[in-house]
């Protein structure tokens, strides 16, 4: 089992995102993740093999609401959560393979969903599983 990530559905942002070309795409889900104190963290791991290319950036950012986008539109978190991975060569990811992670801090809204998105128009390619880790307090 060491070296496997296992995704429980209802723990998705998305399953089978596939990896956006030079834009953004906002998962499909939004997750309960308000009130966990830093104990949460978002996890990209590889569903299909991914490829970013040289010197090209995978950004996650964070929008949240209030009621899950019922009367509170989901809105990029103020102020901004996101991070940045550059990849200093073409970059290749096997099934299972994590591409980046990060924690959610404190402060969220009751409900949280991921953007994801790159800036690479030629090189990237796959799918991925965008989900929620717990993390050991």
């Amino acid at each position: 089992m060491y070296g496997h990530k296992l995704i429980f559905e209802s723990n998705a942002f998305e399953l089978g995102m596939t990896l956006p070309v030079n834009t953004t795409a906002l998962a499909e889900n939004g997750l309960r993740v308000g009130g966990q104190e830093g104990l949460l963290a978002v996890v990209v791991v590889a569903k299909t093999a991914c490829v970013i290319g040289l010197g090209h950036k995978l950004t996650l950012s964070l929008q949240d609401s209030s009621d899950d986008g019922v009367a509170d539109a989901y809105a990029a978190v103020a102020p901004a959560v996101s991070q940045v991975t550059t990849f200093a060569a073409e970059t290749s990811f096997a099934v299972g393979d994590v591409l980046t992670r990060f924690l959610i801090p404190m402060g969220i809204d009751k409900w949280a969903k991921v953007s994801v998105g790159t800036d690479d128009a030629d090189d990237v390619e796959g799918t991925i599983d965008v989900a929620l880790e717990y993390l050991a307090n």
